[in-house]
């Protein structure tokens, strides 16, 4: 059950043109932020931030009140982590949407056929 919710998440997550677009102009950003050049590695951290923007605010609002170890380095990567997958999982959502398709709108959380499974309805 468990390695089924993990398929359709990573699935949901990676397997669209849309979710992989996403995550691939947050990886340019990163690498050019990374880079030498102050000018730069300053204009795409801000663009890095921009991109996760709806989830960090939320969670950066409450890694505040959890005190001085939420804010090292490596709890603000593992924040931003979360915030870059949760949106490509949004993103992926949206488009399974878009498509129409039967079965794509809801993850997967009964196993057996489709018969047995009410949730599915008529075959």
């Amino acid at each position: 059950m468990a390695l089924r919710l993990l398929r359709a998440f990573a699935r949901t997550t990676f397997g669209n043109w849309l979710s992989l677009s996403y995550l691939g102009l947050v990886t340019l950003t990163v690498l050019i932020g990374l880079g030498d050049s102050d000018g730069a590695a300053f204009g795409a951290g801000m663009l890095a931030l921009f991109l996760s923007a709806p989830t960090s605010a939320l969670l950066f609002t409450l890694q505040g009140m959890l005190g001085d170890w939420a804010e090292s380095a490596p709890a603000v990567h593992c924040l931003f982590l979360f915030s870059y997958l949760f949106q490509a999982f949004v993103l992926g959502r949206i488009v399974a949407l878009g498509r129409g398709k039967p079965g794509q709108h809801e993850l997967p959380l009964r196993s057996g056929p489709r018969w047995q499974n009410p949730d599915h309805g008529d075959i």
